[in-house]
C-alpha cells in the first residue's frame, strides 16, 4: 500500500499501528508503484511519474519490432474510425475509379487486440494523457476488430516506446485550477458523433484528463466545442469543491478553448439557433461563466 500524509510523525505512527497487527515490510519512500516510477524533486516541490518499465514490458509482450521508424503521434491521420471492414463501393458514372471504404479485414476470434487495447487504456489512465484519445477510439472496436485496428494499436504502442521517458509532472507553479478543452467534428464514421477532450491542471500539474465520444450529435464545430466545454466544467467544479474542502481558495478558472465561436457565444447570452438538447449544455456552461467560476479564453 502507499501511505500519503502531510506530517511525517503521523505517517510513522500509522506504520507502527500496522506493524502491531500485520507482518509488513517497509519499503521507505515511494520509488515504484504498480509499474509506475516516482521521482521527487524536493527543491522545486515537484513530483514526476512515468511508466517506462511498463511500456517496455508491453513492447516485449506484443513482439514489437525494434527496427521501425520513430512515431511522433499516437494515432495516424489516415486511420478510418469505423467498425466496417474494408470493402469497395461500386464505381459510379462520375467516379473514375472504385472507392475503397472501411478498415482492413476482420481478425479471427481470440486475437490479442483486446489485450493490447486494455494495456493502452491502463497507461492512458495512469501516466500518459497524450494517448487518451487514441486508446479511447481503439477501445470502440474490441468486439469486432480488424487488421487496420490492430496495426493502429501497434502504432500507438510504438509511439509509447519512442516516448517512454515522458513523465507526468505534479506540482510546480501555477494557478489552483486551469482547464483545457477541445473537440473534433463527426470524427466517427459509423455514427458521425464528435469526441470531447479535456485536461485540468492543479497548481501547474496535470491531475485529470479524459477523451469521450459525445452522446449528442453536433452539427458544427461550435456545438462540438460547447459539449467539450461542458464536460470540462463538470470536472472543474468537482475539483473546485475538493480543493475548497482542503482549504484552498480557488478563484475564476481559466478555460482554454481554441474555437472563437464557442468563446464568443459563451460571453454573449443571446443564442437562439440551438435546439433544446444542446441548449441545456450551453446554458450550464454559460452559467459557470456568469457566476465567475470559469473564464473562457
Amino acid at each position: 500500500i502507499m501511505i500519503v500524509g502531510k506530517h511525517a510523525d503521523r505517517i510513522m505512527g500509522f506504520k507502527s499501528e500496522l506493524q502491531k497487527k500485520f507482518q509488513v515490510h517497509d519499503l521507505g519512500e515511494i520509488k515504484d508503484f504498480l509499474g509506475t516510477t516516482v521521482y521527487r524533486d524536493r527543491a522545486n516541490r515537484v513530483l514526476y511519474m512515468r511508466s517506462t518499465a511498463k511500456i517496455l514490458e508491453y513492447v516485449l509482450k506484443f513482439g514489437l519490432n525494434d527496427n521501425t521508424k520513430p512515431t511522433y503521434v499516437p494515432l495516424g491521420d489516415a486511420f478510418q474510425i469505423t467498425q466496417e471492414p474494408e470493402h469497395v463501393v461500386p464505381t459510379e458514372q462520375f467516379r473514375l475509379k472504385p472507392l475503397v471504404k472501411g478498415a482492413g479485414t476482420v481478425l479471427e476470434d481470440g486475437h490479442r487486440y483486446g489485450e493490447l487495447v486494455g494495456s493502452l487504456l491502463y497507461l492512458a489512465n495512469s501516466t500518459r494523457p497524450d494517448i487518451s484519445t487514441a486508446a479511447g477510439i481503439l477501445s470502440q472496436f474490441r468486439e469486432r476488430p480488424t487488421t487496420a485496428h490492430w496495426e493502429e494499436a501497434l502504432r500507438t504502442l510504438r509511439y509509447l516506446k519512442d516516448t517512454c521517458t515522458y513523465a507526468l509532472r505534479l506540482g510546480g507553479n501555477g494557478p489552483p485550477l486551469e482547464a483545457y478543452t477541445d473537440a473534433d467534428l463527426a470524427g466517427c464514421e459509423d455514427s458521425r458523433r464528435s469526441r470531447s477532450g479535456f485536461l485540468v491542471k492543479v497548481f501547474g500539474g496535470v491531475v485529470s484528463w479524459g477523451s469521450k465520444k459525445q452522446k449528442v450529435m453536433s452539427q458544427s464545430t461550435v456545438e462540438a466545442e460547447f459539449q467539450a466545454a461542458c464536460l470540462a466544467i463538470n470536472e472543474v467544479n468537482w475539483l473546485r469543491n475538493f480543493l475548497t474542502e482542503l482549504g484552498v481558495v480557488v478563484g475564476p478558472v481559466t478555460l482554454h478553448c481554441d474555437n472563437n465561436g464557442c468563446i464568443r457565444h459563451l460571453d454573449d447570452p443571446v443564442v437562439s439557433s440551438y435546439t433544446k438538447h444542446l441548449a441545456i449544455r450551453f446554458h450550464k456552461t454559460r452559467e459557470a461563466v456568469v457566476l465567475g467560476q470559469v473564464v473562457p479564453k
